[in-house]
């Protein structure tokens, strides 16, 4: 299927907290039950480079709140009828930002749970401060496996790093992949996907050559790819942001080389990939934990809400994490727990059966079991989606195409 997604970017109007019709207390973490107004955080990077993965988490984390408000708000248990209200932090994808958005949630008692996060430094700097608080941490596109290491009422939504690493290495062996040459960006995310990239070649014997680092936003990584080249690799995998992808294939054109290139992180699947990135970016292979054009009903009611308010049905993956975020957050309300340790408890009982990215449920320790991952090819300027994985935890196996 070929594809081309745009990102909308609205901003969200915060909404005055009512009690709806019932003499609860909709300021305090615990009390009586009835309808009322829970409010919920949701952080992420809202303006600058990185808005293009923090915009769209709150952008489908309103889509979902509008839809449960207008239909009558929480459908059943004893907080039926009540309401959820976003409370939006911009944190600049800078981990101090989160460590101070976390504990402004903790001080306000209205608030119930965290959710958001592009980034796992972020994720990694909340934690401490909400796990000492009770509060629920719903990770909802960062998905470092630290996340939700030794930690309480901790969730990650989006398919974890050993997902992305290990279909990234798939993708890479199933293209012809022999040598492989990794360039990461520095901090959790990169670390963690490469380090798992290299074990995963390991395991299915392909050579490692080379592994390199650049800072995230580095316009110049020649010395790094030139690095990667000299090894002999004939596959360049990365892991970074979309920006850093690009820098990757500008260093590539400059040097004449023509490896394969296979992006293991994610970041690949932007448009301005499509846009900036030149001619090496034909014939890139990615992987992306969310498939737009999934024909499942809740997948299409999503798509079709995104596209009234945004002009597109292509939907970012950070908004349809966004979006699932609301859904677990509305079905674990839907029980009645008492404060906010007691929500974080259900949330780990929370089972959907298609939150729009396909089913959700969590282990033990609050990761998603189950979810998919997605392979793409850029032909002719063009997302391609070729073939799709699950992940067991370890490895992956062939998962079909919805269509």
């Amino acid at each position: 299927m070929l594809r081309k997604f745009g990102l909308g970017l609205s901003v969200v109007a915060l909404m005055v907290a009512s009690a709806c019709g019932s003499d609860s207390k909709p300021d305090s973490a615990g009390g009586s039950t009835g309808a009322r107004t829970f409010k919920v955080a949701v952080a992420g990077p809202l303006a600058g480079a990185y808005a293009i993965y923090g915009k769209p988490i709150l952008d489908g984390a309103q889509i979902a709140v509008d839809e449960l408000n207008r239909a009558g708000g929480i459908a059943s248990g004893p907080y039926k009828g009540s309401k959820i209200e976003i409370v939006p932090f911009d944190d600049q994808l800078d981990p101090k930002q989160d460590a101070d958005a976390a504990q402004k949630v903790v001080d306000d008692k209205s608030i119930w749970a965290f959710t958001g996060l592009a980034g796992s430094d972020g994720a990694l700097a909340a934690k401490p401060i909400l796990n000492r608080a009770g509060v629920p941490l719903i990770s909802s596109y960062a998905s470092s496996p630290a996340i939700t290491r030794d930690s309480q009422r901790t969730f990650i939504l989006a398919s974890p790093h050993g997902a992305y690493a290990a279909a990234g290495i798939q993708a890479a062996k199933d293209a012809g992949a022999k040598k492989v040459a990794i360039l990461q960006i520095t901090g959790e995310f990169g670390d963690s996907i490469s380090k798992l990239a290299q074990q995963a070649a390991q395991a299915k014997g392909l050579t490692v050559s080379n592994v390199a680092t650049m800072g995230s936003g580095d316009a110049d990584v020649q010395t790094q790819v030139l690095a990667a080249k000299n090894s002999g690799a004939d596959t360049l995998v990365t892991v970074g942001y979309a920006g850093d992808v690009i820098a990757a294939l500008t260093a590539v054109k400059k040097l004449e080389w023509t490896p394969r290139i296979v992006d293991a992180g994610g970041g690949a699947f932007d448009p301005s990939l499509l846009e900036r990135g030149g001619p090496a970016r034909e014939g890139l292979i990615g992987v992306v934990d969310y498939d737009a054009a999934s024909a499942s009903p809740a997948n299409a009611a999503f798509t079709s809400a995104y596209k009234t308010r945004f002009g597109s049905a292509d939907v970012p993956p950070p908004a349809a994490h966004g979006y699932e975020s609301i859904k677990v957050v509305a079905a674990a309300l839907a029980t009645g727990p008492a404060d906010r340790a007691a929500l974080g408890d259900a949330i780990g009982k929370v089972a959907i059966a298609d939150t729009g990215v396909g089913a959700l449920s969590f282990d033990a320790s609050g990761n998603p079991l189950g979810r998919p991952i997605w392979v793409f090819k850029v032909k002719d300027g063009k997302f391609v989606f070729q073939s799709g994985f699950s992940f067991d935890g370890k490895d992956v196996k062939s998962l079909p195409l919805s269509r």
